[in-house]
């Protein structure tokens, strides 16, 4: 009976205050939904807030079943971003990605990008290895035309601004280059393994066409068009790769999180870690679209544009301090 009569209690408590959570929940979709409210809008926003928080306690300690319940949850979440989060903007959201997120999300995948550089180490040298000792398998890693035109004595890059101007070069090159980053992330959801596989493929590739050029004496003209954007564009990879491969872990290994839980905390790092590593990939095209291929330009000035494109992606990493610093300090700057 006592049981009977607690549930007959709750279900009596629960329909006295639906027509006061109906309310609610009308009054936080409309401020979600609208830019722009009223002054009335937003003082009953913040009179409902301790009225909401002390519902979902009784609740939550009543051990209420059922879709309301959640609902209040839910609605208590979203009033309580609106009311705290700060005013949106851009540059201090970018500021905030790169000099925080950045750096503590490399800190927590320090492991696993330490282990993908000596995959893909090795991954080079067993590439190397393979084509230096059986040549005819160069077919497996590069195309019928590349393999033909290094037996010819020249580089399959030689004609690059012949067949489409730089631009479209560019363009072409980047778009592939952030599909392969953002696979090595997407990839990891198979517990890693696709990830590794990115990282894998890429360094057998590496060692091999090189390994493949060096046996006509054109290692050095391959390296020679790779130094400007090279460096940037694999450690971009590498990065991802090492991502996608946490993503992979966080599946396999959650620790004291939910599954879902590990998986989306580590989905939403390796993308944030993405994103920056896309906006780098960008300008390896345009190096590789528009200085790469001319042969006016210099080997001093391809290792000087490659070392400093190195330093400054090592240096956003880093959590870009001096430059977030200055702009941080430029809208107090104005006010004086």
């Amino acid at each position: 009976m006592s049981s009977k009569a607690s549930e007959e209690t709750q279900q009596h408590w629960r329909s006295t205050r639906l027509a006061r959570w109906s309310d609610w929940f009308a009054l936080v979709d409309r401020l979600e939904r609208h830019r722009t409210v009223g002054s009335d809008d937003v003082r009953q926003a913040m009179r409902i807030y301790p009225d909401l928080a002390r519902e979902l306690v009784t609740v939550r300690r009543n051990r209420m079943t059922g879709s309301l319940p959640q609902q209040l949850e839910a609605a208590y979440a979203r009033l309580h971003r609106m009311l705290y989060q700060p005013p949106a903007d851009g540059w201090r959201e970018v500021l905030a990605l790169v000099r925080l997120d950045v750096p503590r999300i490399l800190w927590g995948i320090r492991r696993q990008l330490v282990f993908i550089m000596w995959l893909f180490l090795g991954s080079i040298l067993a590439g190397w290895w393979l084509i230096r000792t059986y040549p005819e398998l160069i077919s497996l890693l590069a195309s019928e035309e590349m393999v033909n035109s290094v037996q010819e004595g020249r580089l399959w890059t030689d004609d690059l601004l012949n067949v489409m101007p730089s631009a479209l070069l560019s363009v072409g090159i980047f778009t592939n280059n952030i599909v392969v980053a953002l696979t090595a992330i997407g990839f990891g959801i198979a517990f890693g393994i696709g990830s590794l596989y990115i990282v894998v493929l890429n360094g057998f590739m590496l060692g091999g066409i090189f390994a493949f050029t060096a046996q006509y004496d054109l290692a050095d003209r391959l390296l020679q068009f790779v130094t400007p954007h090279g460096v940037v564009e694999l450690s971009a990879i590498l990065l991802c790769g090492a991502a996608g491969f946490h993503v992979g872990e966080s599946l396999a290994n959650p620790g004291q999180f939910t599954r879902g839980t590990a998986f989306r905390v580590a989905m939403g790092d390796a993308m944030r870690l993405g994103l920056v590593c896309v906006v780098f990939l960008v300008g390896c095209g345009l190096i590789e679209g528009f200085i790469s291929p001319d042969e006016n330009v210099g080997m001093s000035v391809r290792v000087g544009i490659g070392v400093g494109y190195f330093l400054v992606f090592v240096h956003t990493l880093s959590g870009w301090p001096s430059i977030s610093t200055l702009l941080h300090a430029l809208p107090r700057a104005r006010k004086r």
